[in-house]
């Protein structure tokens, strides 16, 4: 073997490399957004209702003298609204809850 061919298999192994390493940065620039936003948590912009007296669902006899609503957290006291309806969707009540 000589100096030549040395010298050529060790350009022909770093112009290899370089191009492996440009395919990999290249498939790591496609798959990185698509990666991502699967690994974080979902945001949620909106309370949840955690309880509420009378229970969802119950039926009752008679329209409850109060309606209690339990979230996950404070609830702002913007423009709130309550509506109670029948099992036949009937409105029974709408009314301004006190926060």
């Amino acid at each position: 073997m000589t100096a030549d061919t040395t010298a050529a298999r060790g350009t022909t192994g770093t112009a290899v490399r370089i191009m492996l390493a440009s395919l990999f940065g290249l498939l790591a620039a496609v798959l990185m957004p698509l990666v991502v936003p699967a690994l974080l948590p979902a945001a949620s912009a909106h309370d949840t209702l955690t309880s509420s007296n009378p229970a969802a669902g119950e039926s009752l006899e008679q329209a409850p003298e109060a309606l209690e609503l339990t979230y996950s957290d404070e609830v702002l006291n913007l423009s709130p609204a309550v509506r109670l309806t029948t099992s036949a969707g009937e409105e029974i009540f709408t009314g301004t809850p006190a926060v």
